[in-house]
């Protein structure tokens, strides 16, 4: 026997209420501040700070490459200083690359990138037992500093143990201003990002793992445009956050010059 008309559209109208009217409970209770409670339990909120581990680190759901760095624009600042910073950059090999179009937004905005220290083949391991990160801070007197690793660490999966060594490295920088670059992901990472960004005070680790980078002929480093295109969410970073108290705008153009010193080193030689 077929049916009716009038009791398929009594069904669909009954399926989309018991489909529907639960959703809508749920979304005018996430967005109300009534307490919510099953069998005498109250049911909490979640909140997209809240840690999701016992070590404190909060998963990330930015995929790699979500943003094409070369749409990016760059943010002049008009509302703050121009307070001269002393810039030490240190990193494993990305920092190699990083240091051209660092070095060309500090001259053109009068801070003085003073030096780089480029860590080849090195991870959070290396950096945080390293006694040269002492030395330089000691012989520079930085008032802003760089860093950037993680390239080497991507598929690392002992995370309690790296998440120590970069609270030890945060150490290292005794109440100094910094920015802690995240790596620029070849690949997706099993949490390292996740590990430095909760390590790093609040709004000073930069998830560089958004942007899409032009990559170099290796497919794991950045190429000289994708270095510069990187630089410029840095600084946009910088220029929007008021944890940095200095200006950053963009450089006319970009060069190859360094002017500060440049070490090297290489942990597959020590």
């Amino acid at each position: 026997m077929q049916e009716s008309p009038s009791n398929s559209r009594f069904a669909i109208f009954k399926a989309a209420l018991i489909i529907g009217l639960p959703l809508c409970s749920l979304y005018l209770y996430n967005y109300s501040n009534l307490t919510l409670w099953y069998n005498d339990t109250e049911v909490k909120k979640i909140d997209s700070g809240d840690d999701l581990e016992n070590m404190g680190i909060v998963r990330s759901e930015v995929k790699r490459g979500s943003v094409k760095a070369d749409t990016v624009s760059s943010i002049k600042t008009t509302v703050k200083d121009s307070i001269p910073q002393r810039v030490l950059l240190i990193g494993d090999s990305e920092a190699g690359g990083l240091i051209y179009p660092l070095d060309d937004y500090c001259e053109a905005n009068g801070h003085t990138l003073l030096c780089t220290f480029t860590y080849e083949s090195s991870t959070i391991l290396d950096f945080a037992k390293s006694s040269k990160v002492d030395e330089l801070i000691e012989k520079y007197q930085p008032s802003m500093i760089f860093f950037v690793v993680g390239l080497n660490e991507l598929y690392a999966k002992d995370l309690k143990r790296r998440k120590t060594a970069a609270l030890r490295l945060i150490e290292k920088f005794k109440g100094i201003n910094y920015l802690w670059i995240g790596p620029a992901n070849f690949d997706e990472d099993f949490g390292i990002n996740d590990v430095f960004n909760s390590a790093a005070e609040p709004g000073k680790f930069f998830y560089t793992k958004e942007l899409e980078i032009p990559r170099g002929k290796d497919g794991r480093h950045p190429n000289k445009k994708g270095y510069e295109l990187w630089m410029k969410s840095l600084a946009n970073h910088i220029q929007q956050s008021n944890l940095y108290d200095f200006r950053f705008d963009p450089p006319s153009r970009f060069d190859t010059r360094v002017r500060g010193r440049l070490l090297r080193s290489n942990t597959q030689n020590e």
